[in-house]
């Protein structure tokens, strides 16, 4: 096998691992929109101004998100935040 095939293969490796990341990380997302969508807005911005190990980063993004498209300004959510 010459350098170009061996080139080559990983170039196709890298591009199926990072393809199976993306697509892990998607599905991940959309697990935790549809945990989150249903909740009322007091669960949401608990869910927002808790930190705990259960609320990733990630977790409190989306949350923040549904809000927003709620109707919720930065505004408002800053001052829940403060309560």
């Amino acid at each position: 096998m010459g350098f170009f095939d061996k080139a080559l293969d990983l170039a196709k490796n890298l591009t199926e691992s990072f393809s199976a990341q993306v697509e892990k990380t998607a599905n991940e997302r959309r697990e935790i929109i549809q945990e989150l969508e249903p909740m009322s807005d007091t669960e949401l911005i608990t869910v927002l101004n808790d930190d705990s190990w259960g609320n990733s980063r990630n977790k409190r993004n989306i949350a923040y998100g549904i809000l927003r498209k709620r109707g919720f300004k930065d505004e408002d959510l800053k001052y829940e935040q403060n309560d």
